[in-house]
């Protein structure tokens, strides 16, 4: 198994792990505003490092499922702090853009940004 893809794996079931030791309540509370808080912490310290890392790692976690089943085509050189950007850019521009759940809101800003229609599949190496 190639590292990128055991990489996709270990990201994705830590997303899982994570959904799975939440209540059914906290599962359902993970918005755009919990992402958008996490990714840009107003304070400094160990918990807002936490909180970028925890954020960077959810982004990166659905772009690497959505590359490994072919549904986004990231250009190569890209790199993960760009494909979290793009995405935070993407929910910003929405008209309620706090209120979204988050994997919908990444999934369809990352399969917006970079379609695979035509493109040329780089290999993941953020």
């Amino acid at each position: 198994m190639k590292p990128v893809q055991l990489r996709a794996i270990v990201c994705a079931l830590a997303v899982a792990a994570t959904v799975a030791v939440c209540s059914p309540a906290e599962a359902q509370s993970t918005t755009t505003a919990v992402l958008l808080d996490q990714c840009r912490p107003k304070t400094v310290g160990a918990r807002a490092d936490a909180d970028r890392r925890l954020c960077l790692t959810f982004v990166q976690a659905i772009a690497d499922l959505l590359y490994h089943r072919g549904e986004i085509c990231i250009p190569g050189g890209t790199t993960a702090g760009q494909v979290r950007d793009t995405v935070l850019r993407w929910i910003a521009k929405q008209h309620s853009p706090r209120g979204m759940v988050a994997a919908a809101a990444t999934f369809r800003a990352l399969t917006e940004a970079f379609p695979c229609s035509g493109a040329q599949r780089a290999p993941l190496l953020y």
